[in-house]
């Protein structure tokens, strides 16, 4: 029987860079994918001359080599080379007759553009970037092993203080303008969580990231990030079996012992990383008669599944400047309320519509004379359940010739002559594909009881078995791609400590 120190169940961002970071310290470690191909949300699909983004549209934290983001620099520590492309412009906001605004990265002419559009504003949205980068030193500093609580509590202070509130508290308490909140709040899409749910301290890290950091792709696509960690794995000495879907893990007083594959086949190891999701892991994974540990338990059952995605691929004949596209990141906001959009966001109504070209940032992406379209609205997957196999096809042709015109009306760009290749996801195509509750690649919904200190205090307590450890979208960092990767070093790492433990 096959033994090996770490098994690490899924390749999907957080469950590669697990791997990698378990290999690299010297672990015999073996990913198992129940797919043909790695990457999960990181990967990519051909429809005629046409290769699709599957859903990792774009990611944050990058920066430059001279002044390099967390995630650049956690690829350059894997020594994983990635040509990184990065977009100057934040994303193009429009709410109908309303606003219609591009915003640019960078602090000076980020803050110059939001003073432009609401005077008065800029001091307080520079306290929201100084208090965006203070909470990116501070979360670094609370995860080293020999961190202070009195350094936190002194130096750090207003880190503890900003996840006490919810990003309506602490907007407020800065003295930001409401329309100035309002434009800000766009991100809220990014996690899948309103302004009035959401802890400040996450927004103020997202926006700074994206501003001083700026967002961007590899030039070969996310599927690229995922056949890079790969490589890296390989040439580190560790395995990757594909179609080997794992459907048990053992547990053997209390402590994982190994899997079991679709196949029958038993394999042994000494810790597991999951890159899935905990309902998965509880409630497929381990034994009936296997005691499942309180805590997690109450967690898992407390936490409500976040949103779910539609997304339409649109594979156009023309050229994107010939099309008059000129902005990466465009997105549609119904109301300029961000509480509104996110209400209407829980059902089929589009609250938020978010298009990407990514032709814009990698102009070569689609062949010569042409470019891509990502139109993506958060799903409702009880609608699609109730929708009968029959009418299926002739629902999703339906809601695409609506997007199609929803893009067409709020943008004033002609896309229909020039549709080439289409394809359209339901929630229950990622459900399919990512093997999550409803197909949502956001893990759990962020709340203000539920937010990122209260997860990264109790992270030792989520699994509940040894030698078990639980990465992705659903794990300490909450979600979000740039944090998967993170999340899965994370993992990874304390993994090494248990083994060293172990010895």
């Amino acid at each position: 029987m096959e033994r090996y120190d770490v098994i690490v169940i899924g390749a999907g961002n957080g469950g590669l860079s697990a791997a990698v970071t378990t290999a690299q310290a010297g672990l015999k470690t073996l990913v198992l994918e129940r797919h043909n191909l790695p990457g999960g949300s990181a990967t990519s699909f051909v429809r005629g001359r046409f290769e699709f983004e599957a859903a990792l549209h774009e990611l944050c934290d990058l920066g430059t080599s001279e002044h390099p983001g967390t995630v650049r620099k956690l690829f350059e520590q894997y020594g994983a080379d990635v040509d990184w492309r990065i977009e100057q412009k934040l994303f193009h906001l429009i709410v109908p007759n309303d606003l219609d605004l591009v915003l640019p990265t960078g602090i000076e002419p980020f803050c110059a553009k939001m003073e432009e559009l609401v005077p008065g504003c800029e001091p307080s949205v520079r306290k929201l970037l100084d208090l965006g980068k203070l909470a990116g030193e501070a979360q670094s500093y609370a995860m080293k092993p020999n961190a202070s609580k009195l350094v936190m509590m002194t130096k750090y202070a207003d880190f503890l203080r900003m996840a006490s509130c919810t990003t309506d508290e602490g907007m407020e308490a800065i003295g930001m303008p409401k329309k100035a909140q309002n434009i800000l709040n766009t991100y809220w899409c990014y996690l899948g969580a309103a302004p009035d749910q959401l802890d400040f301290l996450t927004t103020c890290q997202m926006i700074y990231k994206y501003v001083y950091y700026n967002p961007g792709m590899p030039n070969k696509k996310s599927h690229n990030l995922s056949l890079t960690l790969e490589s890296t794995l390989r040439k580190s000495g560790g395995e990757i079996w594909y179609n080997s879907e794992v459907v048990q893990i053992l547990i053997e007083n209390n402590s994982a012992k190994g899997v079991v594959l679709k196949n029958g086949k038993t394999i042994l190891a000494k810790h597991i990383i999951a890159d899935c999701s905990p309902a998965a892991v509880y409630g497929k994974m381990i034994a009936d008669d296997v005691p499942r540990p309180e805590i997690p338990l109450r967690l898992a059952n407390a936490r409500s599944i976040a949103l779910e995605l539609e997304t339409m691929y649109i594979g156009l004949n023309r050229s994107a400047e010939e099309l008059g596209i000129d902005t990466y990141s465009t997105i549609i906001m119904s109301d300029e309320d961000p509480e509104v959009t996110f209400t209407k966001s829980n059902g089929t109504d589009k609250g938020t519509f978010i298009a990407n070209c990514l032709n814009l940032i990698i102009p070569d992406s689609s062949p010569k004379g042409t470019c891509t379209l990502f139109l993506t609205t958060f799903g409702d997957s009880s609608f699609w359940g109730k929708v009968k196999p029959e009418d299926y096809y002739k629902i999703k042709n339906q809601r695409m010739r609506d997007w199609v015109d929803y893009y067409e009306k709020n943008t004033g760009i002609t896309i229909r002559p020039y549709i080439e290749e289409i394809a359209y996801a339901t929630p229950a195509t990622f459900c399919r594909y990512l093997n999550t509750p409803n197909g949502t690649p956001y893990g759990y919904q962020v709340t203000y009881w539920d937010n990122i200190i209260s997860r990264l205090t109790s992270m030792d307590k989520e699994t509940g078995y040894k030698n078990l450890r639980i990465t992705g979208a659903a794990a300490e960092n909450i979600d979000g791609y740039n944090l998967c990767y993170l999340n899965g070093n994370i993992q990874g790492r304390k993994t090494i400590k248990d083994a060293e433990e172990d010895r």
